[in-house]
């Protein structure tokens, strides 16, 4: 993920590519892309109804929590199943 930072260190994403096309996301974009709730997703994972996974940092540290197109998918189906 491309990144750079305001010079009052607020973080802004610079990728050219469109929230909706991408393969992953981070809980908060996941909720704008999918028209879900943050606090619904958010428990959702808490819960362990979706799997998520935390990719290396640019310093190596664990990244922010990322949710894939995939286990949104069948996240969502087996939210219309019930």
């Amino acid at each position: 993920m491309s990144s750079t930072y305001t010079p009052v260190g607020v973080r802004v994403d610079t990728s050219l590519v469109p929230l909706v096309d991408r393969l992953s996301w981070t809980i908060p974009e996941a909720a704008a892309v999918w028209g879900v709730s943050y606090e619904t997703l958010r428990l959702a994972v808490r819960n362990n109804d979706i799997d998520t996974f935390r990719p290396p940092s640019e310093r190596g540290t664990l990244g922010r929590r990322r949710i894939t197109r995939e286990e949104m998918k069948r996240w969502i189906s087996s939210l219309e199943q019930s």
